[in-house]
């Protein structure tokens, strides 16, 4: 039997107002998937990886998401040691970051951020937090350098120390970071 013949006899065996329901619900069906579907938001790509350096100008830890290490630098002049310890980011934490990059158009920031209004006066805080953060997806390589010292701030710059705050907090969160002694005094 044919596929053509199959269907002209479940057509024939199927009252119309059954093709009806059917055909309603497999429309709604449809429907409901492609709306899911344009409002999905996009799943971390598989080439998706971010290095992120915050804390002191001289001395920022330094999370890299491909290699998976965290380095701390701690600097007792004339020494300066650093210390490398391993820091997996759980699949909803990388996926968490990824939606916050997209979420802002971390693509779109200048390379060196400056993040102040443009005013007459500002307020420069001593210490502060410099952030580096470079991102690759899928080919693609963008950085931003910003050193976090102005006020007032900008929405933008908002959105980012956000990012970065967030990015921190999930890096704080592990228990081979909370092992290592605190980077005073930018922490």
């Amino acid at each position: 039997m044919s596929t053509a013949q199959r269907r002209r006899l479940l057509r024939s065996s199927m009252p119309r107002p059954i093709r009806k329901t059917v055909a309603a619900v497999l429309l709604s069906f449809s429907s409901l998937t492609a709306l899911a579907q344009s409002q999905r938001v996009e799943q971390p790509h598989k080439n998706f990886s971010f290095r992120f350096e915050f804390g002191c100008t001289f001395v920022p830890d330094v999370y890299d998401s491909f290699t998976r290490l965290f380095m701390r630098t701690w600097v007792n002049f004339p020494e300066r040691k650093e210390q490398k310890v391993s820091v997996v980011l759980n699949e909803r934490q990388m996926d968490h970051i990824h939606r916050a990059i997209h979420e802002i158009n971390f693509f779109d920031y200048p390379p060196q951020f400056v993040g102040v209004q443009p005013i007459e006066r500002t307020i420069v805080t001593i210490p502060h937090l410099s952030y580096l953060m470079e991102v690759r997806e899928g080919g693609a390589a963008h950085r931003v350098r910003w050193t976090d010292s102005t006020k007032p701030t900008t929405e933008q710059a908002d959105r980012l120390r956000a990012l970065f705050s967030s990015i921190m907090g999930l890096l704080r969160e592990q228990s081979e970071l909370k092992k290592l002694p605190p980077q005073y005094p930018c922490e």
